[in-house]
């Protein structure tokens, strides 16, 4: 008698006491652990607990969504009559190529652990194949996080592995229309009249974190109408299926192994509507939408979910009417060890407008002052709390960059548990933690208070400048934005990286090292704990120390570097280029 595997969080019917086999701890949701308590549970080791595997693998996919992306552009270049160029099909589809690449892998990597486990059997719903088809990318996003959606993906790859299963009664795809909140009906207003404002613009700022203020200055400097506008949603989907181009995709496709097999059939079957069925008629809406003549286009966000918006940027880059240029939006980007986005940014755009750092032989503008970081100096509240600050992550794996990936994050959490407690005793009590907005699906609140009843929450509605006002110092816990945007007010700060996790890059670790050394970053629990304890009496002492500062100034000049002086230095990059 075979033993039931489940391979998502989908909860099934099972019998007491009987031995039930997870396939990861993606599985292991909260509401998982209640529906298995009186069964005995195994759960299968995660394949990419290796960092060395996880760094490897990531070559071998970049390698293979190359090779990928020139037969994809051939294809469907032809197929619309336009551009076979690849860096217009790189700007197109290149993020849902490689995000679902590496997706595709690691579910194909964790169910081939399975293979030599001959006891064990799954459930699979049936499905109509061409459900699983996305609208855009956005939509494939946000369904690449539920259970129901891996559980179809998988599912696929069990059958083609030859594995053993019994199908079970059709479950209808969660449907793609979301009723629109007030907010994006907004947005779309916003965007309708902006758009008609700057039609005549020659400088595009499109869905950036740059504050309106900032958008109006640098505007009206450059004798042009200022306006702030967001992520587009003007889309227009139908409902056919172009099987044929769909199997040429699948025949074409690399396939040296078994995994490139199985790709190119999920390529075929997954490929967005956007980009073969509904290219075209979307491809008019975002040239009827946006500007006709730019000579310089700018976002922050809309490289990945905009598919409009990267349709335009294709067609005005082919046209050689339009530079094209990314700004950072996020601080893992460059200190990381593995950023499969930052390649993006720079093969992508005709540069990338970093925060200060520089790639030798890259298109990287490193003396821009951020648009999106304030310059401006918060002090702490000398008798307040301590404010421990998480960061959130997708319980499975969605892209290749160096952080906490899939249950690395519950290794995470233990690590948040563990330094919760002892601050609670070394403060008197005297600590909030600041829960990231974005679950995620780990519910990394929940199981925290179920471990520690006596958590208080900081109110994560706020803005980071606005919350940390009320305390005397930020503990972050992360390689990310909150740590550079906190040190950039020049705010008593401790960072924990755990190199487990966040692996750092090679040249830059030296920056980091920099810091340990002042007392403001750290690789171990203890080290952190056993410092904290010696300054908190008078942390601000410490905190404005000449050397505390001076090595705060120089990591800031280098990766959060912010001026008063923004607006000339941005006129003169634009005017320049």
């Amino acid at each position: 008698m075979k033993d039931l595997l489940i391979t998502t969080a989908i909860t099934e019917k099972v019998k007491k006491e009987e031995t039930i086999y997870l396939l990861s701890n993606w599985c292991n949701t909260l509401r998982m652990q209640e529906q298995l308590k009186n069964n005995k549970v195994r759960i299968l080791p995660y394949h990419w607990k290796s960092k060395e595997k996880f760094n490897k693998d990531y070559y071998y996919l970049n390698n293979l969504y190359e090779l990928n992306l020139k037969i994809l552009a051939n294809i469907l270049g032809r197929y619309h009559k336009t551009s076979q160029e690849i860096n217009y099909w790189r700007i197109v589809i290149g993020p849902w190529l490689y995000q679902f690449s590496g997706i595709a892998f690691d579910r194909y990597s964790q169910t081939k652990i399975v293979k030599n486990k001959k006891n064990l059997y799954t459930n699979i719903l049936d499905f109509n194949q061409n459900d699983l088809i996305s609208e855009n990318f956005k939509d494939f996003y946000n369904q690449s996080k539920k259970d129901l959606w891996n559980h179809n993906l998988i599912g696929i790859i069990w059958k083609d592995l030859g594995l053993s299963y019994e199908n079970i009664s059709q479950r209808k795809i969660i449907s793609k229309k979301e009723n629109r909140s007030l907010e994006i009906i907004i947005k779309n207003l916003i965007n309708k009249i902006g758009f008609k404002i700057q039609k005549n613009n020659n400088y595009i700022f499109h869905n950036t974190n740059i504050s309106f203020q900032k958008l109006l200055k640098i505007n009206l400097k450059l004798m042009q109408f200022p306006t702030k506008t967001y992520e587009l949603n003007e889309y227009k989907f139908s409902n056919q299926v172009f099987s044929n181009i769909r199997q040429e995709i699948k025949k074409k496709l690399c396939k040296s192994n078994e995994y490139e097999i199985i790709l190119a059939k999920l390529i075929s079957i997954f490929l967005p509507r956007i980009y073969l069925e509904d290219f075209q008629i979307n491809k008019s809406i975002a040239l009827k939408i946006l500007p006709s003549n730019p000579k310089k286009i700018f976002t922050s966000h809309s490289y990945l979910f905009d598919d409009l918006f990267k349709i335009w940027v294709a067609e005005k880059k082919l046209s050689k009417k339009a530079e094209y240029y990314i700004i950072q939006h996020g601080g893992c980007v460059r200190t990381c060890k593995l950023d499969q986005e930052e390649e993006h940014y720079i093969k992508s755009s005709d540069g990338f407008i970093s925060w200060g750092w520089k790639l030798k032989n890259k298109p990287i503008i490193d003396w821009l002052p951020s648009l999106q970081l304030k310059n401006q100096i918060i002090k702490n509240k000398k008798n307040g709390d301590i404010v421990i600050i998480l960061a959130s992550y997708p319980r499975y794996f969605y892209i290749h960059y160096s952080v906490p990936i899939s249950d690395d994050y519950l290794d995470y959490l233990d690590n948040i548990e563990y330094l919760f407690k002892k601050v609670y005793l070394l403060n008197k009590q005297k600590v909030k933690i600041r829960f990231a907005k974005e679950d995620s699906g780990w519910e990394s609140e929940k199981r925290l208070f179920a471990r520690l009843k006596y958590i208080k929450k900081d109110d994560n509605k706020k803005s980071i400048s606005e919350t940390i006002k009320n305390y005397k110092l930020a503990f972050c816990t992360a390689n990310s934005t909150v740590f550079l945007e906190t040190l950039s007010y020049n705010f008593p700060t401790l960072v924990f990286i755990d190199l487990r996790f966040y692996e750092i890059r090679q040249d830059v670790l030296k920056d980091f090292i920099k810091l340990n050394k002042v007392g403001i970053c750290f690789f171990d629990k203890e080290s952190i704990l056993e410092h904290l304890s010696s300054i908190n009496n008078d942390i601000n002492k410490w905190w404005y120390s000449y050397d505390v500062q001076l090595k705060r100034i120089e990591f800031v000049n280098k990766f959060a570097n912010t001026s008063n002086k923004y607006s000339s230095k941005w006129l003169q990059f634009i005017k320049k280029i």
